[in-house]
């Protein structure tokens, strides 16, 4: 995953990820890719770790 001005996306297939929910006891979002189907789950504190773009 990669970070734009706009969104975050799927490094994969290009395309912007939506965030489906907050896990707060494992503390990770979790995010699926609309054009693939791909879940990615990304813990709270690797946001700040994501490349921008």
């Amino acid at each position: 995953m990669y970070l734009k001005p706009d969104a975050i996306y799927h490094a994969r297939c290009e395309q912007p990820l939506v965030l489906i929910r907050y896990v707060a006891s494992a503390g990770e979002l979790h995010f699926r890719c609309r054009f693939c189907g791909e879940s990615v789950f990304l813990p709270e504190v690797a946001i700040e770790r994501v490349e921008r773009r």
